[in-house]
């Protein structure tokens, strides 16, 4: 008895354009996940009314990169006072209420701090109650922290749900064409 198969060929060749298709479905599934957690970020961003407004929501990046085979997403702002957006600062932040991701314990001075009068925009002393203390002449303002308005992990908390819906979606559009 024989038995032929046919389409061997190209069933190997199918095969072996899959380790591309599904990397190229990942990298694609990732940039929309890190892009939709982006925007919710934005949109979570506080804006200073008295300080310019949106600088730090201007600020958010994505990115998707190949690293050691792995595709990894990151979201993030390169303005400094992101993290203290985030997390709060001082006595004040530490108070705040913040849902924090597991391992997450942030480190709050527990000591006030002055700020210069000439360094803060017009209306910011007025608007977050800073208390004025005049030392040899100069005005400062006494300041115990700020409380968190967390931006970042309530978008990745927001999102997570939908990442595994987004991974399908691109993983069958790639296979759909094998």
């Amino acid at each position: 008895m024989e038995i032929e198969v046919k389409g061997i060929d190209s069933l190997r060749n199918k095969l072996k354009k899959l380790p591309q298709i599904l990397n190229q479905a990942t990298n694609q599934a990732m940039f929309e996940v890190t892009e939709t957690i982006r925007s919710t970020a934005e949109d979570n961003a506080p804006v200073g009314i008295y300080t310019g407004g949106g600088e730090l929501k201007g600020s958010i990046h994505a990115i998707v990169d190949n690293e050691d085979g792995k595709i990894v997403g990151r979201v993030w702002s390169d303005k400094k006072q992101a993290i203290f957006t985030e997390f709060g600062t001082g006595p004040r932040g530490q108070a705040s209420p913040k849902d924090l991701p597991e391992g997450i314990e942030p480190v709050y001075t527990q000591e006030r701090w002055f700020i210069p009068a000439d360094l803060l925009a017009p209306g910011v002393a007025e608007a977050y109650h800073f208390r004025a203390i005049k030392i040899d002449g100069q005005v400062f303002y006494l300041c115990y922290g700020q409380p968190a308005q967390p931006w970042l992990y309530p978008a990745i908390k927001e999102n997570k749900d939908k990442i595994p819906e987004i991974m399908s979606k691109y993983i069958e559009q790639g296979l759909g064409g094998v």
